[in-house]
């Protein structure tokens, strides 16, 4: 990755001169990647993204949004005695992307929706 660090001395600068005006210590400043699901830059880049898809395929003709249900059975088989699904986010996570995994095969190997050309997935 190229991190462009000259972007952020202006920010660094104007961080460091409030900190000495008003006599506050800085941390770790901490620049979090495009990866980092949620942050400005991680929504940015998935417009890029979407905007370059269009570009190349056309408007698209379907957006799904997959969304999960605590209450899939699988979930609550996989559940031990009394616990509530909410305490256990790993069995969710993965009875979730089995799921999606299985509607994504459906989509583009099974064409359930006819011939598909692009396919953009945004977590």
């Amino acid at each position: 990755m190229d991190l462009r660090i000259e972007l952020y001395r202006a920010l660094l600068d104007a961080l460091e001169c409030r900190a000495h005006n008003e006599n506050i210590l800085i941390g770790k400043l901490i620049i979090l990647p495009s990866s980092f699901q949620g942050s400005p830059c991680h929504m940015q880049q998935n417009y890029q993204d979407a905007m370059a898809m269009v570009r190349k395929f056309g408007k698209p003709d379907l957006f799904l949004t997959f969304t999960c249900n605590p209450s899939w059975s699988e979930i609550l088989n996989s559940i031990e005695g009394v616990q509530r699904p909410e305490v256990r986010p790993d069995i969710i996570v993965r009875v979730f992307n089995m799921k999606l995994k299985e509607l994504l095969e459906d989509i583009c190997k099974h064409g359930i929706f006819g011939t598909v050309f692009g396919l953009y997935l945004c977590y």
